[in-house]
């Protein structure tokens, strides 16, 4: 499974976990945030990149204390930090609920670039990302799959909502019949794929139905989303990826949210305005916002951040007030804003 968290603190090899144990969330008090499942009564796993760390109970003077003697997870109540070689790396973090958007795929590997919609949640819809011999049907001519399920019942079980499947060319053009579905792209090396469940699991009466019906995409839906990592760049438009969030659980639809990409570089001049999205909060709740910038716009010397700010009714209600870089000087793509009252 596959889902970004803290991309400048942990690193990880690629390594798809395939437990169904719930994910639990820890939001720091410097916008870092970590997610935990506890796999045994004596054990946790500690999700990074696209992969999860096992990390085992050690003694612990109190509270609980999970590591591998280079990452450690400290767990008192609904409260806890992470530390890295001994260094607090997210401190003062406490347990809240998951119902953010999923995180975009960018996968350079399989040259894929998806965007989930964004009312599919991560405790709704698990993403698993199956390679070679593990893909159902076409082990021998696929090279990746990526699942998108719907989790539902008390035992979680998973429900198909979208597979897009990786094919190289060559194996695909002496594929007799096609798989089933509907190509997206080709990028010249690779054929993508998407496959759509054919109906609704459940009674569209039910809990479970009415929540798929919900989550439901379509083929028209998917495109939009959809985009190939190559194309893309050839195209010299990349992207960042701004998760905004705010310490109070009030919502606040209709206001007017403002994201920029800003080289902060000059001490003694305002911030260039690199990219700008502005958007009104149709259920009010903190989204994710997806930057588009050209790569030539960008000096690997400069220093970049993100800056956001909410407003209401023409008034400004919401701000970050504290640098948050990205793409350069070892910051990554994705970044949380977090936003203070004004």
């Amino acid at each position: 499974m596959k889902t970004l968290i803290l991309p400048i603190l942990l690193c990880s090899s690629f390594a798809y976990a395939a437990s169904d144990a719930p994910l639990q969330r820890y939001q720091c008090d410097e916008g870092q945030s970590f997610e935990i499942r506890q796999t045994t009564p004596e054990s946790i796993e500690l999700r990074a990149a696209w992969s999860f760390i096992p990390l085992p109970q050690v003694v612990a003077a109190s509270g609980t204390k999970y590591s591998d003697g280079r990452t450690t997870v400290w767990l008192k109540g609904d409260s806890g930090f992470m530390e890295r070689d001994d260094v607090i790396v997210a401190n003062n973090c406490s347990l809240v609920p998951i119902d953010e958007p999923l995180t975009p795929i960018r996968d350079a590997a399989s040259g894929l670039i998806f965007i989930p919609p964004d009312r599919w949640t991560a405790n709704q819809v698990q993403i698993d990302v199956k390679s070679g011999p593990e893909i159902p049907f076409y082990g021998e001519t696929a090279t990746q799959q990526f699942e998108f399920r719907f989790r539902a019942g008390v035992a979680s079980q998973k429900y198909p909502l979208l597979d897009i499947l990786v094919f190289p060319k060559a194996a695909w053009s002496k594929l007799s019949p096609p798989p089933r579905g509907q190509v997206l792209g080709d990028d010249g090396k690779r054929v993508y794929v998407a496959q759509l469940p054919a109906n609704n699991p459940f009674d569209p009466a039910s809990k479970e139905g009415k929540e798929f019906i919900a989550l439901q995409t379509n083929l028209a839906e998917v495109q939009q989303a959809f985009s190939m990592y190559g194309i893309v760049k050839q195209a010299a438009v990349e992207s960042v990826t701004a998760k905004v969030m705010w310490l109070d659980r009030r919502l606040y639809p209709g206001a007017v949210l403002t994201v920029e990409l800003r080289d902060v570089s000059r001490m003694d001049a305002p911030a260039e305005v690199i990219a700008k999205q502005i958007i009104t909060l149709e259920q009010g709740t903190p989204p994710t916002v997806t930057l588009k910038f050209s790569p030539d716009a960008i000096n690997p010397r400069n220093t970049y951040s993100i800056g956001a700010r909410l407003e209401m009714d023409g008034k400004l209600i919401k701000i970050n007030d504290t640098h948050t870089p990205v793409l350069t000087r070892g910051a990554g793509r994705e970044a949380t804003v977090m936003l203070k009252n004004i």
